[in-house]
C-alpha cells in the first residue's frame, strides 16, 4: 500500500538536437578536445546535468476557498572522479519528499538512497566512450499517514547494489548525452516480515566531464568570455530537468506467517528543457514533462496507474546589459497537460482526470563554471488550472518553485 499511495506523490531527450557538422565537429575537437579522450592521462571528473535542488510549494483553492497543499522538494547528486586511470570512484545521493494535506488527512511520502560507486571506463574514440559501474548502498521508503488523531507509517528500508552500462557521447566542449542500462537489487526488512526488490531500466542523461582544475575557470574571472556569445543567434540551451528513464520490477514480500505477495511495478519518466536562441539574447524553448507510473498486485487483482503530461512552450529574455548582468534572464511559459488517474480492482476500474492549464513566470542566473556549462538558480511562480473532464468541476493550483541545477549550452 506504501508503494500505491507514493504514485500519487508525485527516447525523447534526442528531441530537437541541432547536430553539428563533420567539419563543425572537427574544428571543435581541435579547438577544445573531448576532455574524455584524456582518460588514463590526465585527472577527470563526471557529473549528471539533472536539477540539483528543487522545492515546490503548491495551495489548491476551489471557489476561492483553499481545500489543500502540496509541498514536495528533492535533492540529487552524482558525481565521479577519475584519477590517472581508467578506474573511478564516486556517489549517488537522493532525497525525495512529497506532502499531501486535503481534508484533515496528511500524506508524506519520503524516499532516501545513498550509494558508494566504482567505475571502470574506456575511451572507444575522442568522442564516444562506455563505462561499467556498480554502486553499493542503502535505500529507505518511509509512508505516513495522519488522519484526525490517528497516525500509521510504514517503511521499507534495506541495502541495494546497482549495475549500471553508461555510453557517453560528444554534445559540444564538455556536455555529453549519456544512453544508459541498469539493474538493481534490493532486500530488506518490512514489519512482519522481509523483501526483495529486483528491477530493470534504461534511459538516456545528460552528463557533463571536466578535467580537474584545468577546465573549472570562473567566467568572472575570464571577462565573462564563457558567456558572452551564449545567447547568439543559434545558440542552444538543454536546463534542469533533461532526463529520459523507464524501470519495471518486481517487489516479493514474505510475511512471518507464511503469507506471500508478488507485485509489480514500471515507471516512464521523460522531462525536456530546451531553448534555443533566435535573436540576440532573446530564446524560444519548450519544457516537455510525461511521466507514467503503473503498481500493479496480482495478488488482489488490483491495478493503479498515474499519468502526467505537461507541454510548456516558453520565452527567455535574457538581461540587455554586458559582462555578468548578462546571464540574469526572466522566462515566461504556458502550461498545458493532463493529469489522470486510473483504478482497476477485478472487472471494475474508475477513472479520474484533470486537463491542466496556466502560465508561470521564472527568473535566474546562470553561472557559468566552464566553457559551456553553467551554475542556475532559479525562482518562480506557477498559476494553474486543473479542469475535471468528466464533471467540468474546476480547482486553481498555485506554485512557489525554487531549483538549483547545471546547464548545457552549445
Amino acid at each position: 500500500m506504501k508503494r500505491l499511495n507514493a504514485l500519487f506523490a508525485g527516447i525523447a531527450i534526442l528531441m530537437p538536437f541541432q547536430f553539428l557538422s563533420a567539419q563543425k565537429t572537427g574544428a571543435i575537437l581541435q579547438d577544445n578536445p573531448s576532455p574524455i579522450s584524456v582518460i588514463g592521462s590526465e585527472k577527470l571528473s563526471s557529473f549528471s546535468l539533472q536539477r540539483n535542488i528543487a522545492l515546490d510549494l503548491a495551495t489548491f483553492k476551489r471557489d476561492g476557498d483553499e481545500i489543500g497543499k502540496q509541498n514536495s522538494y528533492g535533492f540529487n547528486l552524482d558525481y565521479n572522479y577519475y584519477p590517472k586511470g581508467k578506474w573511478g570512484f564516486g556517489t549517488t545521493i537522493f532525497l525525495n519528499q512529497t506532502t499531501n494535506d486535503f481534508n484533515t488527512t496528511k500524506t508524506t511520502n519520503t524516499d532516501f538512497g545513498a550509494f558508494a560507486n566504482i567505475s571502470l571506463i574506456e575511451v572507444l574514440n575522442p568522442q564516444t566512450a562506455i563505462y561499467g559501474r556498480v554502486g553499493v548502498g542503502y535505500i529507505s521508503d518511509i509512508l505516513k499517514v495522519t488522519s484526525g488523531s490517528n497516525s500509521d507509517k510504514q517503511s521499507n528500508d534495506g541495502f541495494a547494489i546497482r549495475g549500471t552500462v553508461g555510453l557517453p557521447v560528444h554534445l559540444d566542449k564538455f556536455a555529453y548525452v549519456t544512453p544508459f542500462v541498469q539493474y538493481q537489487y534490493q532486500s530488506g526488512s518490512v514489519e512482519d516480515g522481509k523483501f526483495t526488490d529486483s528491477r530493470f531500466g534504461a534511459g538516456v542523461n545528460l552528463e557533463g566531464y571536466l578535467r580537474c582544475h584545468e577546465d573549472y575557470k570562473c567566467d568572472s574571472k575570464n571577462d565573462y568570455k564563457f558567456s558572452k556569445n551564449a545567447y547568439d543567434p543559434g545558440s542552444n540551451m538543454f536546463g534542469f530537468w533533461t532526463t529520459a528513464d523507464f524501470s519495471s520490477g518486481t517487489i516479493n514480500t514474505k510475511y512471518d506467517d507464511g503469507d506471500e505477495t508478488k507485485d509489480k511495478y514500471s515507471n516512464v519518466n521523460i522531462s525536456v528543457d530546451y531553448t534555443r536562441y533566435w535573436w540576440d539574447g532573446i530564446g524560444i524553448g519548450m519544457e516537455l514533462r510525461v511521466k507514467n507510473d503503473v503498481q500493479e498486485s496480482k495478488d488482489f487483482d488490483f491495478k493503479l496507474s498515474s499519468t502526467t503530461l505537461d507541454v510548456s512552450p516558453k520565452i527567455v529574455f535574457q538581461g540587455p546589459f554586458d559582462g555578468g548582468a548578462r546571464n540574469l534572464f526572466l522566462e515566461a511559459k504556458g502550461t498545458f497537460g493532463s493529469q489522470t488517474f486510473k483504478t482497476t480492482s477485478g472487472s471494475n476500474s474508475n477513472t479520474i482526470k484533470d486537463n491542466v492549464s496556466g502560465f508561470g513566470l521564472g527568473f535566474g542566473y546562470n553561472c557559468f563554471f566552464s566553457e559551456n556549462l553553467a551554475l542556475t538558480p532559479i525562482i518562480g511562480y506557477d498559476w494553474a488550472t486543473l479542469k475535471d473532464d468528466e464533471s467540468g468541476e474546476k480547482q486553481k493550483r498555485n506554485t512557489f518553485r525554487l531549483g538549483l541545477g547545471v546547464r548545457a549550452n552549445f
